[in-house]
């Protein structure tokens, strides 16, 4: 996939019945999300800019939580 998100790449998953219990809780919360690929989609999208990873800076370097005395340099 490009930085700039323009191409789209194909992925298959295989879910528990828990998580697919998951998912369709979360799409019954979530109106807007027309299937289960754009839930999933909207789920991942969110956990990573939940997690720090909200763009093409995500690479700039040792995240905050991460620095040490032996990486401070």
């Amino acid at each position: 996939m490009s930085a700039s998100g323009s191409e789209a790449e194909t992925i298959t998953l295989k879910l528990d019945d828990d998580l697919v219990a998951r998912l369709e809780a979360f799409r019954s919360q979530n109106g807007h999300l027309s299937d289960d690929a754009h839930a999933v989609r909207e789920i991942l999208r969110r956990w990573l800019r939940e997690n720090g990873f909200d763009g093409p800076h995500d690479d700039a370097g040792t995240r905050p939580e991460a620095l040490n005395s032996a990486n401070d340099g």
